[in-house]
């Protein structure tokens, strides 16, 4: 269990990584004002909120309270000059909203991710995430898969439209 002299200390601390630590420290132990008022306190503009986005969004799970997670995103994306600042923050927002189930939400945050800061591993991600939310998500149909069983037949998921599928992925190198 972190001490309040250790987080005390943390809290200190100008270091990003620092900053994230505590601030990580302080959604592990569930202190959830301690949480407000420590990133209210933190600069839009600070490198930690590249890193801080992915931290508030597992403590917004553990609260069962995405709509806060998206709040306080919210405010740095519309107050930071960062482009990966905004980014990060967009991504886990559109996370949020995919989680909640909100998919076109989902799909506007991710490629606002992508719009602040192109080319980047951000931009890359929110593809990535974008492609997951219109394809692959639940209640959409499967992709197309086909495979040779062992006995040679190509079986195709197509075929088997309306039977009970499990699909079990092995691999070995």
């Amino acid at each position: 269990m972190v001490t309040a002299t250790v987080l005390l200390a943390l809290l200190t601390l100008q270091d990003p990584s620092a900053t994230v630590t505590a601030v990580r420290a302080l959604v592990t132990a569930q202190q959830w004002e301690a949480v407000d008022a420590r990133i209210q306190s933190i600069p839009p503009d600070d490198p930690a909120w590249e890193r801080l986005p992915s931290v508030l969004y597992q403590g917004a799970i553990a609260k069962k309270d995405l709509p806060w997670v998206i709040d306080r995103l919210s405010r740095v994306v519309s107050a930071t000059p960062s482009n990966s600042n905004k980014a990060s923050a967009l991504i886990v927002i559109g996370r949020a909203y995919r989680r909640q189930g909100d998919a076109a939400s989902a799909i506007r945050s991710l490629e606002s991710a992508k719009a602040a800061a192109p080319g980047s591993s951000y931009a890359e991600e929110a593809e990535g995430l974008i492609y997951e939310v219109e394809h692959l998500s639940p209640g959409l149909p499967a992709p197309p898969i086909s495979a040779k069983a062992r006995s040679g037949r190509t079986i195709s998921l197509a075929a088997l439209r309306g039977k009970p599928v499990v699909l079990v992925f092995w691999g070995t190198t």
